[in-house]
């Protein structure tokens, strides 16, 4: 009897550790194939922009570079091929947009002129792409832009937008500032020791520093905290059963009490501490059972580098990994019950050497003249000095002698990209290896959360989901056709889409069964003229059946703006922009002065008078044509009844033009344009692109604004193909006359399709080479701009430029990434005597 009670017992627990195996399994494999996914298919993507400076004066240029990387690895994107760069006001509306093109590599550059209206005060300059979109809340790198008004004679320094920010620190004994809790892993939990992170600001919400203590219900101090000077601080202590706490701080002599967070009854503790060299992690419960089939995931921005499963039903565990062996930014640990639920998060700032790279500058001396020539040698090295590749940009400008700092791209990439804004310097936490740099990065990491994804969504696949935005390979042109009388009554059709000079393209295809088209992706510049024509897939007897209306998709990029405020930090009073806006005014003065391009005019008055119909069309049509004037020129609505007729009744209506056969094989001959050529039929072009015979057969005359005929010498413009002569059709909407009088046609529609920006060239003058325009004076703000470093095998690169008239100091700052993804940042003065 009792070897069988045994057997029933063994059998029992085998069967509950096989359950329990399975179930860790599952959990297991759902964690570690839902980050493997996100890693391999759906990593997100991040953008980050180098500006040649971060002040201006209304009527400068901001010459600036953006970077595109994968969200994960930091290498160049395999997604998207469009990036969009706005310059948003005071008010966050965009006062700018340049949306670039990235052929390969990390990204593009681009330029911002600043409008002369530009009001004086803090913009931002943001950077994004559509796929970014597919985000539950887009994150877009977003930097501050400083503007002056161009005001010589304003002697007051210039103040940024939270102009009282620092004043209210000197206030703060007379008000109750703000304190949050934040407790390690998640919640407080009772009978474990646990770390709160406490962080304390005013009524600005700056931090601030001071000193307090946690209380029990008794009035005895648990534990001591203070702040530093950006209000993060941290306390240790163990709640007890039955007990409550309170924080307790002096303000004016006075005790302010705030209430603690509510300890749970049971629960877990994930501690975590970072030596530099070494993470220890700490998992604790005071669950009866343990943390039997509990996971510990770690995480660094979506690639999985830590996991353990815990085979025993100890109420505790620690766990040590060495940084060196892992990579670079804000590593995730998360741990999960038995039951796969999530129930404490960590965040780790690792600066493993492994992810590390060293960019150096070095000028060929220290102090320069004026317009002396200063050469720049850079070197991007692992930290065994071993040569790396990579994109890099440098801009060198006057010193300003105190500016607030944005990100740079190490800080962005590795910091803030992962957890938000933080509101502080971020140099300060990763331009050093102090301890007091360390501490001070724990502590923030400890009172931020992970922001790319929340584990319950994450695990439901509410993250891994169908994307709303594709990747934008390029410009789009997409629309619907519908019944031309009811537009929500989509018609399937063949669609042939046109477009002119300089971007010549011609393509015929079908719609889906919603009547939608799709052409692309295209890269070009500038602005075309698109022509769209669509027909019924099958034609009905009834004419009206036939006529189809073409809806053509915004090509304008509506993206929300996020109101996302300055950042918070202390207020710095700036001495510099008077001097600067100085210098600008006399490089504008200057440039006014001596510019062959510019000349100053007396007032004058100007007459005009209304252009006739005919002025017009010429001066449409010589913007598309490179003939002149034609021989013969036909308006489709001068024909009586042209609304039921095709292209070629409207020729049997020109002198000169003979219609020959029947349809569907007809033929057009032009007397006094005969050939020796094999083929006796002319040349056809439509809005200026060439078209065969059949193509025009189709067209009806209620597509076709004008046509205008060439013969013999007149046609000689277009060489041996126009021996015949030219049949030049124009459809409506390709030469504009009155817009307010234009009415839509059935089957026919044309656009103004944007394309990428066309980027300007960066001047730099050349002193070793005499020049008329050299004698006047060099006031330039920004002495030099090098968007594009290419660095060779050996790890090096240089460049060179000259200085200007104005002495001072002067800052080289150099800033990109290596090819495998190692963000890195230099800077180096040099002075001008």
């Amino acid at each position: 009897m009792k070897k069988k009670t045994v057997f029933v017992i063994a059998i029992f627990l085998l069967f509950r550790l096989a359950q329990t195996s399975a179930q860790e399994n599952q959990i297991f494999q759902n964690v570690i194939s839902k980050l493997a996914s996100y890693t391999n298919k759906h990593s997100p993507e991040k953008t980050y922009i180098h500006t040649d400076k971060e002040f201006y004066t209304n009527g400068e240029t901001i010459w600036f570079k953006v970077y595109l990387v994968d969200g994960i690895a930091h290498t160049p994107s395999k997604k998207s091929k469009v990036i969009y760069v706005d310059l948003l006001n005071l008010q966050d509306s965009i006062v700018a947009q340049r949306k670039l093109y990235v052929d390969y590599g990390f990204g593009t550059h681009g330029d911002i002129e600043i409008p002369e209206t530009a009001d004086q005060g803090t913009y931002r300059l943001r950077s994004y792409t559509t796929y970014m979109l597919n985000e539950k809340e887009p994150f877009f790198f977003s930097k501050e832009i400083h503007i002056w008004a161009q005001q010589t004679n304003d002697d007051e320094p210039f103040v940024t937008v939270d102009t009282l920010a620092q004043e209210s620190i000197s206030n703060i004994k007379h008000q109750r500032p703000t304190i949050q809790f934040f407790p390690e892993g998640g919640n407080l939990v009772n009978g474990i020791l646990n770390k709160l992170g406490i962080k304390v600001t005013n009524t600005q919400g700056i931090g601030i520093s001071l000193e307090g203590s946690i209380v029990d219900q008794d009035n005895n101090m648990v534990s001591p905290f203070k702040t530093f000077d950006h209000g993060l601080g941290t306390a240790l202590y163990k709640p007890e059963p039955g007990k409550s706490y309170y924080a307790s701080i002096l303000i004016n002599g006075n005790e302010e009490k705030y209430a603690m967070p509510l300890p749970l009854k049971k629960g877990y503790v994930l501690n975590a501490n970072n030596n530099g060299e070494s993470v220890t992690l700490r998992v604790a419960t005071n669950h009866k059972s343990g943390l039997l089939g509990t996971l510990l995931v770690g995480h660094m921005r979506g690639y999985t580098f830590f996991n353990r499963i815990e085979k025993s039903n100890d109420t505790k565990y620690s766990v040590r990994l060495f940084t060196k062996d892992l990579g670079n930014g804000v590593a995730h640990f998360t741990l999960f019950t038995a039951e796969g639920e999530p129930v404490c998060e960590r965040l780790i700032f690792v600066d493993g050497e492994n992810g590390k790279a060293a960019l150096s500058t070095k000028t060929d001396a220290k102090k320069y003249e004026k317009r002396d020539k200063v050469s720049v040698e850079i070197a991007l090295n692992d930290l065994k000095n071993s040569p790396l590749s990579g994109s890099l940009s440098s801009s060198i400008i006057k010193t300003p002698n105190k500016t607030k700092k944005n990100s740079n791209i190490v800080s962005w990439l590795l910091l803030n990209s992962d957890i938000g804004m933080t509101g502080f310097d971020p140099d300060l936490f990763l331009e050093d290896d102090s301890y007091t740099k360390n501490h001070l990065l724990d502590m923030l990491m400890l009172t931020h959360g992970w922001r790319r994804f929340i584990w319950k969504d994450f695990l439901n696949s509410k993250v891994n989901k169908q994307l709303a935005f594709e990747p934008e390979k390029g410009i789009m042109i997409r629309g619907q056709t519908t019944s031309f009388r009811n537009k929500y009554s989509p018609k399937t059709s063949w669609v042939t889409l046109s477009t002119l000079d300089p971007f010549v393209y011609q393509e015929k295809k079908p719609t889906n069964f919603q009547g939608n088209f799709s052409f692309g992706p295209f890269a070009f510049q500038d602005t075309i003229q698109a022509f769209v024509k669509a027909v019924p897939v099958s034609e009905s007897k009834k004419i009206r059946d036939n006529e189809l209306a073409i809806h053509a998709d915004d090509f304008l990029l509506k993206v929300p703006i996020e109101n996302q405020k300055p950042l918070v930090h202390e207020t710095i009073r700036f001495d510099f922009p008077k001097a600067y806006k100085e210098l600008a005014y006399n490089r504008e003065l200057n440039d006014f002065k001596y510019n062959p391009k510019v000349t100053q005019l007396k007032e004058v008055t100007v007459k005009a008078k209304k252009k006739t119909r005919e002025e017009i069309i010429d001066e449409q049509i010589n913007k598309i044509a490179i003939y002149g004037t034609p021989d013969n020129r036909v308006f489709a609505d001068s024909i009586m009844g042209s609304a039921a007729l095709g292209v070629f009744d409207l020729l049997r209506n020109i002198a000169g033009v003979q219609v020959v056969g029947s349809y569907p094989d007809q033929n057009v001959r032009i007397r006094g344009a005969a050939s020796f050529s094999s083929s006796p039929s002319p040349l056809f072009l439509l809005d200026g692109i060439e078209v065969d015979v059949g193509f025009v057969g189709a067209m009806l005359a209620i597509e076709v604004e004008l046509i205008d005929v060439l013969k013999g010498p007149s046609a000689a413009i277009y060489g041996s193909r126009a021996a015949n002569g030219v049949i030049a059709i124009y459809s409506k909407g390709t030469i504009w006359i009155d817009n307010n009088k234009r009415q839509p046609s059935p089957g026919i529609a044309t656009f103004k399709v944007d394309g990428f920006y066309k980027v300007r060239e960066f001047y730099s003058p050349n002193y070793d080479v005499p020049k008329p325009k050299h004698e006047q004076g060099d006031y330039r703000t920004t002495l030099h701009w090098q968007p594009n470093i290419d660095v060779d095998t050996n790890g090096k690169s240089n460049f060179s430029f000259f200085t200007n008239d104005v002495p001072g100091e002067y800052l080289i700052k150099v800033e990109g990434i290596t090819l495998d993804g190692r963000p890195v940042s230099a800077v180096q003065h040099f002075e001008v005597d």
